[in-house]
């Protein structure tokens, strides 16, 4: 009987614990439920997802850059992106297959493939990308002859791609490998460029099969917007054809630049800056830079981290647009500014003399002297056309610091160009004028400015007066190349009258011997100005200077303004001129 009341206790407690336990698993898995359904729900569905769903991402063709002659500068070419799908290895021996086989065709380190194969969760590491010709075909035929589809896959991808190499390189800029803009006009327009990537999904087992039902969502990509510029390719080729001479002839210091540009609309025709790099590996240091790194990389005490950061900085420079970047003294090209002003202002006249003796001229004490001979009585055109510094600045100084300064925004220098030139940098200038600081501002040596700002503004003397817009776009085209939308850069601002600009334009005809070419008319001011920011070099006696030439042409109906600047250390002192 007792035996009988002990099983039973027995059994009764079992049933209870049995209850007991049931009721904390139910109790659990509704709480996993609430959980599940209710706390995290979309990241629960979201992980559902991934885990019977592919997703491909089809990538947006990047537009073609051309210049106005349809010439194609930068275009997109189809190249395939190699991976893997570690989860699809069967064992040991296919991924050893594998990684001997991707090391052997694409020459990819075995360690870097081991590494991406052994993470086994993962269906896509990308072992190599830009694959193309004969890369491509053996990988194609690696796959099929060890039937690896699963294993071994390649993805459609687009590279970057420039025809002529180093053309305007500081201004067409490069593209990186994630279809984005990293320079120039390929940064600057690169929303327009990159269009928008599609996707692609697909329903998959855990196996990576395809489901028994239908699943799949296909979003197309959108191919971004060609686009047209400015530049032409014949002029562009003529210009950095003789900046690398001027850079050869010369070997400038701080290299060589130039502009050309339509005085009419502001079109930018050719923009150069030498040294130059090549488009298409745009990492790679030009010869010029690499002798500045090898020099320093020579230096054994220089760690491995300084050297690398010392190649990146020059890789920087090398793509800079020093035309808009570095800021320069104008120097003598800068007095047909301070000529114009007078003139217009009615402060001078055509009929002024002056005389530049060899005592110079005075102002507060400072001495000014010419960068030549003397050169006696001269009147106002023969000041200009003669670069003569003592006339100059007593035309400034009869100007005035409220009208120079006047006529100096008047001009744009006193704000950016508002180009779509990439990294343009705002002058710096004296907001108010000494007498002093006007006597050297009165011949272009008293505010540094850049090149794009000075073309602009001395353009003014070319077209009748008027201030345009420099720009590079000059639209988007459809695939044939039609326009399908123009820029518009009409709006522009009087500095001086007609009449002024028709006076310099007479003046400056033909006025300078060493800027000519024969059969044609040319309007031009030449300029050397040393950079006074510059220490002078006691040991040699070097200075570093700029040359700089401003012309139009034809000088009867001037269409082009052309302004090149070649930075260099010069040997020996030299007054502006």
């Amino acid at each position: 009987m007792t035996n009988t009341k002990t099983s039973n206790k027995r059994i009764l407690n079992r049933s209870r614990a049995a209850i007991v336990a049931v009721l904390l698993l139910m109790g659990f898995m509704v709480y996993r439920l609430a959980e599940l359904q209710l706390i995290h729900p979309d990241e629960n569905r979201n992980n559902a997802i991934l885990q019977y769903t592919n997703e491909v991402t089809i990538n947006a063709k990047r537009g073609t850059i051309y210049d106005r002659t349809m010439q194609k500068l930068a275009v997109s070419t189809t190249v395939q992106t190699v991976f893997i799908s570690p989860s699809d290895i069967k064992d040991d021996a296919q991924e050893e297959l594998i990684i001997n086989g991707l090391n052997e065709i694409l020459g990819v380190d075995k360690d870097y493939i081991r590494e991406r194969a052994a993470k086994k969760s993962s269906r896509y590491q990308i072992i190599k990308k830009n694959v193309e010709g004969e890369e491509e075909e053996a990988v194609r035929r690696f796959i099929e002859e060890n039937e690896l589809a699963m294993q071994v896959c390649l993805e459609e991808s687009s590279k970057r791609y420039y025809p002529f190499g180093t053309l305007a390189s500081q201004v067409i800029g490069s593209g990186g490998g994630d279809n984005t803009g990293l320079n120039g006009i390929e940064l600057t327009y690169n929303e327009r460029l990159a269009g928008v990537n599609g996707r692609a999904v697909k329903g998959q087992d855990a196996h990576g099969n395809e489901l028994p039902f239908k699943y799949e969502s296909y979003i197309d990509s959108i191919d971004g917007t060609n686009i047209m510029l400015t530049l032409d390719y014949t002029v562009q080729s003529v210009l950095e054809k003789y900046l690398k001479q001027a850079y050869d002839d010369n070997l400038p210091n701080g290299g060589v630049r130039g502009i050309i540009m339509d005085v009419h609309t502001g079109e930018i025709l050719a923009m150069a800056n030498y040294p130059d790099y090549d488009l298409n590996n745009a990492t790679q240091l030009s010869e010029p830079y690499q002798k500045l790194y090898d020099a320093y990389a020579a230096d054994t005490s220089k760690t491995d981290e300084e050297k690398e950061a010392y190649r990146w900085d020059l890789i920087y420079q090398m793509w800079k647009n020093k035309t808009v970047t570095e800021l320069y003294y104008p120097g003598s090209t800068f007095k047909i500014v301070t000529a114009a002003a007078a003139l217009d202002e009615g402060t001078s006249s055509l009929n002024d003399t002056y005389n530049c003796t060899s005592a110079g001229i005075q102002v507060l004490g400072q001495t000014y002297h010419c960068h030549s001979t003397p050169h006696g009585h001269i009147d106002f055109s023969e000041a200009l056309v003669k670069s003569c510094n003592p006339a100059l600045i007593q035309i400034g100084q009869t100007l005035g610091a409220e009208s120079f300064l006047r006529y100096f925004d008047s001009f744009g220098y006193t704000q950016t160009t508002g180009s779509d030139v990439l990294g343009e940098r705002d002058g710096i200038y004296h907001e108010s004028l000494t007498p002093i600081d006007l006597a050297t501002a009165s011949f272009g040596q008293n505010m540094k400015i850049s090149m794009l700002q000075n073309i602009r503004a001395l353009s003014a003397i070319a077209n009748g007066g008027y201030l345009v817009t420099p720009h590079l776009l000059k639209g988007y085209t459809d695939e044939y190349g039609n326009l399908t939308y123009v820029t518009d850069y009409n709006e522009t601002r009087q500095a001086i009258s007609q009449e002024t600009a028709d006076q310099l334009c007479k003046i400056l005809t033909n006025s300078t011997k060493n800027v000519s070419v024969n059969g044609y008319n040319i309007i031009s001011k030449t300029g050397t100005t040393q950079k006074i920011d510059q220490p002078k070099r006691e040991e040699t006696g070097n200075y570093w200077m700029i040359s700089s030439c401003i012309s139009f042409a034809p000088a009867e109906d001037p269409q082009i303004a052309i302004l090149i600047a070649v930075s260099y250390t010069h040997l020996r002192a030299h007054e502006t001129r």
